[in-house]
């Protein structure tokens, strides 16, 4: 689950366009083409997007939680899905023109991080945990270093809406992934 909400964050926000089966919304534990031709359950999909939408309305970063807690069902899927989707639809600029660059992490758990910034006069910073059943361990003090001109600034996670601030040139760890395997930042008004 943890590898496919990484995934899934990845293919919405690197470069490219997202490769997205219809009926893949939730989780779809069959072989490619041809067991995806299948009908789309849209009874199971509608009423399950129109309440996490209502929910992520009133209290994003609680009904994120609680989606990954209730995992099995496939909502917290289909709440990444939907938030990358309409923020992609918001800044389609960013995401057709900005430029790809990679940022590394330095610290005891560097090996567990793989993150990224896209930016066009605007940025977003793409952060996923990596191997998470290989050790959901502490993160200790592992760190994304920042480029100069992004230090010092505050940063809104897109999905929860927690803010963090940098210290200083870099962002930990333990707050990037302190709710979800996955983290997609912007930069907070101030």
């Amino acid at each position: 689950m943890r590898n496919s909400l990484a995934q899934l964050v990845l293919k919405l926000t690197a470069p490219g366009v997202p490769d997205i089966y219809q009926g893949a919304e939730l989780w779809d534990l069959n072989l490619v083409d041809p067991d995806n031709r299948r009908p789309v359950d849209y009874a199971i999909r509608v009423p399950l997007l129109e309440r996490i939408q209502r929910d992520l309305c009133r209290d994003r970063r609680e009904t994120m939680c609680r989606l990954l807690l209730n995992w099995r069902d496939g909502g917290i899927k289909l709440a990444i899905l939907a938030t990358l989707l309409t923020f992609r639809r918001e800044h389609e600029e960013l995401f057709a023109q900005g430029t790809y660059e990679p940022l590394f992490a330095h610290g005891g758990g560097a090996d567990r991080v793989c993150a990224f910034l896209r930016r066009n006069g605007q940025a977003i910073l793409s952060a996923v945990s990596r191997f998470p059943g290989r050790s959901d361990g502490p993160w200790g003090h592992t760190v994304l270093t920042l480029p100069e001109d992004l230090r010092g600034k505050a940063w809104r996670d897109v999905l929860t809406g927690m803010v963090w601030a940098s210290d200083r040139e870099q962002l930990h760890a333990e707050n990037l992934f302190a709710d979800l395997p996955v983290s997609v930042l912007v930069p907070a008004l101030t």
